[in-house]
């Protein structure tokens, strides 16, 4: 039961983890810096071309991507409005890339298929850690 506590403990600072990565991820597409930080999120999309092209589409994926790293961080301090909020981001998260897989075809079907599960594992691990799962069996 101890291990148990302490595992959930954790959740925390991989949400907090989870989220600084996204805001580095965002500031090295943004600033193009030659870091792999910025080619994993393009590496997702099969014509990188336009993105390399258009700046500005770029710079709205880095934003989006800072947006929910940021919503993430706040997550992993506050209370039950905050994890909610977290969740909410990686619910939409998920959902935004199996959107764009299933109706655009222009990503990594395997690589979208991976945050998808995770985020919504990471769902589950918030509301098990938030005591969030007390009000979902209401």
């Amino acid at each position: 039961m101890a291990y148990v506590l302490e595992m959930l403990s954790m959740i925390s600072s991989f949400v907090l983890c989870n989220g600084i990565y996204d805001v580095l991820c965002a500031w090295a597409i943004v600033f193009g810096k030659p870091l792999f930080l910025s080619d994993i999120h393009i590496s997702m999309f099969h014509n990188k071309e336009i993105l390399a092209n258009c700046l500005t589409m770029k710079h709205m994926m880095a934003y989006w991507i800072l947006t929910y790293g940021i919503v993430k961080i706040c997550g992993s301090f506050g209370g039950i409005e905050s994890k909610s909020m977290c969740i909410l981001s990686y619910i939409i998260e998920a959902g935004c890339f199996e959107f764009e897989l299933l109706h655009r075809k222009n990503m990594s079907a395997w690589r979208v298929h991976f945050v998808s599960v995770s985020s919504l594992f990471m769902c589950w691990l918030i509301i098990l850690d938030s005591g969030l799962s007390i009000v979902f069996k209401q």
